[in-house]
C-alpha cells in the first residue's frame, strides 16, 4: 500500500530578525554519465540559530564541468538564484499596503 503524506514548513518558531541562508555542494563527474552532481539547501535562520528549510535540491547538472571548482560554481549560482526567489516570496508574504 502506498501512503501519501503532506509535508509543510513551519515558521512559527522563528521570531525576531530572520536571515536566509544557502549552502551548496558539488562533485565532479561522480555519476554514471560523468555529469557533475550538485545540491543546495535554502533555509531561514533566526537570531537564536534555529533553522527552517525552505527549498533543497540534489541532482545532476545539465552542463558538463571540466573541474571541481566549475561544478562548485554552478551549484553556487543555482543556490543563489533560489535564495533570491525565497527573498522575493518573503517580501510578498509580508507586504503591507
Amino acid at each position: 500500500m502506498f501512503v501519501k503524506k503532506k509535508m509543510g514548513v513551519c515558521l512559527s518558531h522563528l521570531k525576531g530578525d530572520l536571515e536566509i541562508e544557502v549552502y551548496t555542494d558539488a562533485s565532479l563527474g561522480k555519476v554514471e554519465e560523468g555529469s557533475p552532481q550538485a545540491g543546495f539547501i535554502v533555509s531561514m535562520r533566526d537570531e537564536k540559530g534555529r533553522h527552517c528549510p525552505i527549498i533543497w535540491k540534489s541532482r545532476c547538472l545539465k552542463r558538463i564541468a571540466r573541474s571541481t571548482i566549475e561544478s562548485e560554481a554552478l551549484a553556487l549560482i543555482e543556490g543563489a538564484e533560489r535564495r533570491m526567489l525565497v527573498s522575493e516570496w518573503w517580501k510578498e508574504i509580508w507586504k503591507t499596503e
